[in-house]
């Protein structure tokens, strides 16, 4: 199952520099699992999001800070993936722009948005996206912001750490600016709605993911032993069951749903974190299995 990247935007989520330090665009994203020279990742990552605090470009966040739309049509690919998106939008499928752009979705396909009332009275949202998957890179303008601010707050660091910090920044945009050249992936953002304007969920699922595996997600409840498991699934799937092991807080037990509208949900008598199924089972209209999936 997959689990989708997180809706919220991270601190340090994208980044930006170029000529002015004979630098390139760095990226948090990349640089904090970029293993070696410690002190200069360190000082690479403090000049970048203090820059980046004043200036969200420089974070590559500006499209993060909110929904972009497309008025286009999604791919045959993803239309054969999700019934749901073929069929007519309706009024209770309405969302208003001021709520969309919470979401911030790069390239919104917003005729095709989707509410959807799951078996168990949740509500969620299906967003499809033309650009699931989106890298951007920050402006040349940012390269001497960040470059001033390795040597500043470099200034009592050997020269080695510094000249680290470039390269580290150096090598980032190289990555980074590669990756916003590639093409956009099609995908889908998919969100449970939880109540007085609160949603929890994420994106970045392509037509593929779905058909392999589906989603998983979870959100809590009131009741700290008890949440909501989640899978958004593609055609021919009628119902799901999911088995959960005995532990050494919690029995054995297994759970079906019926999908509606490519959607399944369910409450699980466990935690948010512990409500992802050791196994799900994916059942046709006739209750054939179609495949069993192992869990998170």
């Amino acid at each position: 199952m997959r689990v989708g990247r997180l809706a919220a935007v991270a601190a340090i989520a994208g980044s930006g520099l170029a000529g002015g330090i004979a630098v390139g665009d760095p990226s948090p994203r990349i640089a904090t699992t970029t293993t070696g020279n410690s002190a200069a990742q360190t000082l690479y990552l403090f000049a970048l999001n203090t820059v980046g605090h004043r200036h969200p470009r420089c974070l590559g966040l500006a499209a993060a800070l909110g929904t972009t739309y497309d008025t286009g049509t999604p791919s045959d690919d993803l239309l054969n993936t999700l019934g749901v998106l073929r069929r007519p939008a309706t009024r209770s499928d309405h969302v208003s722009r001021k709520q969309l752009d919470r979401f911030h979705i790069s390239k919104l396909l917003v005729h095709y948005v989707r509410r959807v009332r799951a078996a168990d009275g949740v509500t969620y949202l299906i967003l499809p996206t033309s650009d699931a998957q989106p890298a951007p890179a920050p402006p040349h303008s940012c390269d001497a912001l960040i470059a001033d601010a390795i040597r500043h707050h470099g200034r009592h660091r050997a020269r080695a750490v510094v000249n680290g910090a470039l390269k580290l920044a150096r090598s980032d945009l190289a990555r980074e600016r590669a990756a916003a050249r590639k093409p956009d992936v099609e995908g889908v953002d998919f969100y449970a709605s939880r109540g007085h304007g609160a949603f929890s969920g994420g994106g970045g699922f392509t037509a593929a993911d779905l058909r392999e595996s589906g989603t998983a997600g979870s959100f809590g409840h009131a009741n700290p032993n008890e949440s909501t498991f989640s899978s958004l699934v593609p055609d021919g799937v009628a119902r799901i069951t999911a088995n959960y092991p005995k532990s050494s807080h919690h029995k054995a037990l297994t759970i079906s749903s019926e999908v509606v509208d490519n959607v399944a949900s369910f409450t699980v008598p466990r935690g948010p974190e512990d409500a992802f199924p050791k196994h799900i089972t994916w059942f046709d209209a006739d209750g054939t299995a179609i495949k069993t999936l192992g869990g998170r």
